[in-house]
């Protein structure tokens, strides 16, 4: 197949994850299944199996992307993301929700570390792997305004489409695919060294995840960011039960997820404006600092219930979780500066597998909490828990030259 100029699969890698991630249905989602037999525990179990998947497959996906073809593998996970959302418009019950979040998560397993690895080693390609913080966090952005947009029609279409959104979702993902498919391979990597004695996958896998969790640097660099997602994650998930228990109409979660991806999306396009001015030291004093006030604002949104001051705090609760893109940009441009290109994937998969591994057991650890002790009892723990970052971000701050 014919395929296009670099400059032109930078951009196509921007449109294509517009398109994929134009969810029209995030801002019900919790709505939507509970009208597919989904309660609000079975939402948060869902959602945390969904990232065990994650886990088992960011490392083969990433070893694939490395051994073999980057392209293939994003090619695969948006064709995952489609098919999935064409399943969804049938899916009732526990078990077919839980076969549709499947998908989801053979599409994030599939994206994390190959999207990444393609964009840092397409600019190394052109000679401008040093823009890779603006460029990345552009292709970031570009995901976060779609997002950011279909939150706040994503309510409203909705209420006069019902689930038949999940068919526009279906098809805006199908042209992701066709974007993905006119994109150029990435040579620069081998399938095994020149000369080298062929390596069984398994063994090469092992070698590399025991490389990059031995690593001095990089081990520290994954665990960081592995436990601080799983914190703002939840933050996220948390504006529903809040806004249940507090008496506001759930579908004002629309316009709080839109409000959290329209900050994720400024995050994007300013990683790299706020990075060269806080430095890391700076950008992980910030990261820290939203997930503190992301619990204040739960407990002080909990003490306004009826009072119009709870709107202010659920905005401000909506935007703090999303310091989690700028974290995300700055600390794995780190990792990248650390590995060979035939590694990348591969080693951002590890750190995905932490990822998912710490958010899969956080998301998973809410539903009994919430279910049986309440939102207020369940922050005191996430706070309680949340302290324990200070060891991998001490050992972080301690790392010479880390930008």
């Amino acid at each position: 197949m014919r395929t296009v100029s670099d400059k032109t699969a930078l951009a196509l890698l921007k449109w294509s994850g517009a398109l994929l991630f134009f969810m029209l249905a995030m801002p019900i989602l919790v709505i939507l299944y509970q009208e597919r037999g989904i309660t609000l525990g079975e939402f948060f179990l869902i959602q945390g199996l969904f990232r065990i998947v994650m886990l088992f497959l960011e490392m083969p996906f990433g070893y694939l992307s490395d051994r073999y073809s980057r392209k293939n593998v994003l090619i695969l996970g948006a064709a995952a993301w489609a098919i999935s959302l064409a399943y969804l418009n049938f899916a009732y019950g526990f078990w077919q929700i839980l076969i549709v979040e499947t998908g989801f998560g053979i599409t994030a397993a599939a994206f994390n570390g190959t999207r990444e690895s393609y964009t840092y080693d397409l600019l190394k390609r052109m000679g401008r792997e040093k823009e890779f913080i603006k460029v990345n966090g552009s292709i970031g952005g570009y995901i976060n305004v779609s997002m950011f947009i279909s939150s706040l029609v994503g309510g409203w279409m909705f209420a006069r489409m019902g689930g038949n959104i999940l068919w526009i979702q279906a098809a805006l993902a199908a042209m992701a695919v066709a974007c993905i498919m006119v994109m150029p391979e990435i040579k620069n990597h081998k399938k095994n060294p020149a000369g080298a004695e062929a390596v069984h996958p398994m063994r090469d896998i092992a070698r590399l995840f025991k490389m990059s969790v031995s690593h001095p640097e990089i081990k520290w660099l994954i665990a960081f960011g592995g436990y601080y997602g799983s914190f703002t994650l939840v933050l996220v998930w948390m504006i529903q039960p809040v806004m249940e228990a507090t008496g506001i109409a759930l579908l004002m979660f629309g316009v709080l997820f839109a409000v959290n991806g329209g900050a994720r999306a400024l995050f994007s396009f300013l990683a790299h404006r706020i990075h060269d001015a806080l430095g890391p030291r700076g950008t992980l004093i910030l990261s820290l600092g939203a997930v503190f006030v992301g619990i204040a604002c739960v407990f002080a949104a909990m003490g306004l219930a009826g009072s119009g001051w709870i709107y202010p705090v659920l905005f401000v609760l909506s935007v703090v979780p999303a310091i989690q893109q700028l974290n995300r940009l700055t600390f794995d441009t780190y990792i990248h500066h650390r590995v060979k290109s035939s590694e990348r994937a591969t080693v951002l998969s590890v750190k995905q597998m932490f990822d998912a591994f710490g958010s899969g057991l956080m998301m998973m650890l809410m539903k009994p909490l919430l279910d049986g002790h309440g939102i207020e009892f369940s922050m005191w723990v996430l706070l309680s828990l949340f302290v324990i970052i200070a060891w991998p971000a001490a050992k972080i701050l301690r790392i010479k030259n880390l930008d």
